[in-house]
């Protein structure tokens, strides 16, 4: 977080510090999702991407759990106009922000079953997204989800949600460095596994890090491990 950052009202520091909690252990991104919306006093927020086979993924808040249950179940995300015309428009791939105004028209928003069905039946009535872009190859949006008698974003809020977004996109890159060197650490863990000669890891003071199922068998003739030591 830089010195902007800092400077921002208690919320927005409580949800950058719970973005970077996230980075290594995926399991709390849905705290991280509503210290996000906590920050905007909404109801939750979630992250949604486009899977390959044309489904949506979504990772949510609690706040948003039976909502999301019924987006899954329902089919919802097939109705989804919200992201499938910020995929059309270019948003996620530009990062922009966007809200309702961008989407519908304020008819659309009174008669589109999105609207008019799913999201008033649980007490929704605007949003406010940024795309992200922690990989080229996946259009990832991040979007607060406030109550209908709320009323609609306004500029400053987006502006405020760009910022978090930035937070959102670098944690998730870092996540994913993770992810890529702990199975690259396994991976070749499980190759030295099935060497047939023996392997041994050592630190600079000659204690063992790691040692193949092969390497034990040589000890014992000249060759020892003593109090953690080759």
């Amino acid at each position: 977080p830089d010195t902007r950052d800092r400077e921002r009202p208690a919320g927005f520091v409580a949800a950058v510090e719970a973005i970077y909690d996230a980075a290594p252990t995926p399991e709390h991104w849905p705290d991280a999702l509503q210290a996000i919306a906590d920050a905007f006093g909404d109801v939750g927020a979630h992250l949604i991407y486009q899977r390959e086979d044309g489904t949506y993924g979504t990772i949510c808040s609690p706040g948003l759990e039976a909502a999301q249950r019924d987006y899954d179940t329902g089919e919802w995300w097939r109705h989804d106009v919200r992201f499938s015309r910020s995929l059309e428009c270019g948003a996620v791939a530009r990062s922009d922000t966007i809200s309702d105004r961008d989407i519908a028209t304020p008819e659309e928003m009174k008669t589109l079953p999105f609207y008019a069905q799913f999201l008033r039946s649980h007490g929704l009535g605007w949003f406010g997204g940024v795309g992200i872009s922690p990989d080229p190859r996946v259009g990832v949006a991040l979007a607060v989800q406030r109550a209908t008698d709320k009323g609609p974003w306004t500029e400053a809020e987006l502006g405020t949600l760009s910022r978090l977004g930035r937070h959102v996109e670098n944690a998730l890159r870092l996540g994913i460095r993770l992810i890529n060197a702990e199975a690259s650490q396994h991976a070749l863990a499980d190759a030295l596994t099935r060497l047939g000669v023996g392997v041994f890891l050592l630190a600079a003071d000659g204690r063992v890090l790691f040692a193949n199922p092969a390497g034990p068998v040589l000890t014992g003739d000249g060759l020892l491990i003593r109090a953690g030591r080759l």
